[in-house]
């Protein structure tokens, strides 16, 4: 189980990683029971540590549940992402 950082912003899509030792592994895959930290400047709602379930998903507000399990801190970020501007093109 590791402990992984993720900072996402929809302007500026940026991603930190930090594994539990302090090394940096930018190709760490998340698991069940990995706990991220997410950072969305423009949504602070989804802000804070969320631990990832046993199924491989993680629960944020505004979104609900998000398939995690495998992918990258990059690749999060960019699924959330996603998942956030989503409603934004309905609007336009």
């Amino acid at each position: 189980m590791k402990r992984i950082a993720v900072h996402f912003s929809i302007l500026l899509l940026a991603c930190v990683c930090a594994a539990a030792a302090q090394d940096r592994d930018l190709s760490y895959r998340v698991g069940p029971r990995d706990l991220i930290t997410i950072r969305v400047d423009e949504a602070q709602t989804l802000n804070g540590e969320r631990r990832i379930s046993e199924n491989g998903t993680v629960n944020l507000p505004l979104i609900g549940d998000v398939y995690v399990e495998g992918k990258t801190p990059g690749e999060i970020a960019q699924a959330v992402k996603r998942l956030l501007e989503e409603p934004l093109r309905l609007l336009a």
